[in-house]
């Protein structure tokens, strides 16, 4: 069995007073901003993915695929890092799903430009094509917002972990 982690400081058992926050940081804006970022670094390659996976084309773009997915996890990463930096900076020390919401809402900007891509090109007839094309862009964007979610919060654990850790308390 491993051992428990310790913490990298002492962190007190009453938590402080957060000080008032300005529109810009509230926690709705931060994340609805934050997936645009993720999102618009892959959302050229949406286009071939939705095309093959709904028009019957081959998709043959595997490697360029990895380097999309690859690019939009570390932009993933950076944005939620910055913006849980922005976040403590203002004293705001409730950082855990905040750092997941962060990146988290690409999934909803998938979801979005789904929708939008059914209603331009794929004229969908009758209700089980709608309901299995929305069903499956659901599940998704779902998974997407789990996976950038995810990417996000285990950068800011790790940036949070090793800022707390090169503090000096004396």
């Amino acid at each position: 069995r491993q051992p428990r982690a310790e913490d990298p400081c002492f962190t007190n058992l009453i938590p402080r007073q957060i000080p008032t926050q300005p529109l810009w940081a509230h926690p709705l804006v931060a994340a609805l901003s934050g997936g645009l970022l993720p999102f618009g670094s892959a959302a050229i390659e949406l286009s071939s993915l939705y095309s093959s996976a709904w028009n019957g084309r081959i998709y043959s773009l595997f490697g360029f695929l990895f380097l999309t997915a690859t690019t939009t996890a570390l932009i993933c990463a950076e944005v939620g890092v910055v913006l849980c930096y922005f976040q403590l900076c203002r004293e705001d020390y409730r950082w855990w799903w905040r750092s997941f919401a962060h990146t988290g809402s690409c999934g909803l900007y998938f979801f979005l430009h789904a929708a939008a891509y059914a209603h331009s090109e794929l004229h969908l007839s009758g209700p089980t094509a709608i309901a299995i094309y929305y069903g499956y862009t659901a599940a998704a964007s779902a998974a997407l917002s789990l996976v950038t979610g995810g990417v996000s919060f285990v950068a800011c654990f790790w940036f949070v972990r090793s800022i707390f850790a090169a503090v000096k308390v004396d």
